[in-house]
């Protein structure tokens, strides 16, 4: 009995220290924390704080909703959240192989060239890089399927 007690207890005691993380990360408030939670907040610190995305979202006169962002985005976005100026996440009901070949075709438009050596593709996720042909940063797009429905991207740029 003490033992599924004790078992209990912790189990409570992670679940608000995650809770007090989590609402530390959304909100940007801070508070007086444990050690533990200080150091994971340093790591979120070094990855910035996700911006609502209704802040971002600005409709256009055609009732379009225009993103904050300069990635190039399929008409199909939910979800989308900018987690900093370099990095952005999405929901999609495209396939892994539509959005591919959506990547494909607009950043080498933009004067992007795919990674071929980097390029992985699973039936569930993906992950592909794209190099400027003029130098630069790269950038970067993954994928994971979460249902049937709904694929999650990240895109961002990175020097691989």
């Amino acid at each position: 009995m003490e033992k599924k007690k004790l078992f209990w207890i912790t189990v409570s005691l992670i679940m608000v220290l995650l809770s007090s993380i989590a609402c530390q990360i959304f909100s940007g408030e801070k508070t007086e924390v444990t050690q533990e939670v200080l150091a994971t907040e340093e790591l979120s610190q070094e990855t910035s704080t996700i911006i609502p995305s209704e802040v971002i979202q600005q409709p256009t006169e055609s009732g379009e909703i225009k993103y904050d962002t300069e990635f190039p985005l399929p008409e199909d976005v939910k979800n989308f959240q900018k987690i900093n100026e370099q990095n952005i996440s999405y929901q999609t009901s495209l396939s892994i192989d539509e959005i591919l070949a959506f990547y494909r075709q607009e950043l080498d438009i933009q004067g992007f060239s795919e990674v071929d050596i980097l390029t992985q593709i699973n039936p569930d996720n993906f992950s592909i890089v794209f190099s400027p042909a003029s130098g630069g940063v790269d950038i970067v797009v993954q994928g994971v399927q979460l249902d049937p429905n709904t694929l999650n991207v990240n895109i961002r740029y990175e020097n691989v």
